[in-house]
């Protein structure tokens, strides 16, 4: 007796869902509600794209990772494992974020950061409760402060989108840092 071929699955785009440009949904994928994968994007393995999730230029999320909410993976940015980014986040430049790690809320995760798991992102701040909806690779976003771990457990900080020194963060922000000493 014989094996049974497994039928292939062919990626399941919604009917709300854009899949633009030069960009790629593998045979498992899916891209669902109104999520959006553009330019040279690039999404395979078993990942989801859902809600208003959005990965654009050359980004790429494979394996089991989830982008939903408002997210946005942009750029050169790579997230892999059962990673999840959701609500507002937004991940860019050479980014790398995998295992089990969930970024949500506010964050922003920008060049040079190796994310493993959920505490290595760590976000603060105050009186931010609602940020309307904007493209971040032209909107700095909210005055949100973020602080990420980057290769070789440094600590790289962030005001909305914008790179800041580790001296101008508050001091709120660098007592919930954790995977180093600041």
């Amino acid at each position: 007796m014989g094996k049974r071929a497994k039928a292939s699955r062919s990626p399941l785009v919604g009917p709300d869902a854009r899949v633009t440009g030069d960009a790629e949904v593998g045979e498992q994928a899916r891209v669902l509600d109104h999520g959006r994968v553009s330019g040279r994007g690039r999404v395979a393995g078993r990942a989801c794209i859902k809600d208003r999730g959005r990965v654009a230029g050359q980004a790429e999320v494979r394996e089991r990772a989830v982008v939903s909410g408002n997210a946005w993976v942009y750029e050169n940015a790579l997230i892999k494992g059962s990673a999840e980014i959701t609500d507002n986040a937004c991940v860019f430049g050479d980014a790398v974020i995998s295992g089990d790690a969930r970024i949500g809320g506010f964050a922003n995760v920008g060049p040079r950061a190796r994310i493993k798991q959920s505490d290595h992102v760590v976000v603060y701040g105050p009186g931010v409760t609602t940020v309307k909806l904007v493209d971040p690779r032209n909107d700095d976003g909210p005055d949100v402060w973020t602080a990420y771990r980057t290769r070789k457990d440094g600590v790289r900080v962030m005001l909305g989108r914008r790179r800041k020194k580790l001296a101008d963060a508050p001091e709120e922000l660098l007592k919930l840092v954790t995977w180093t000493k600041v």
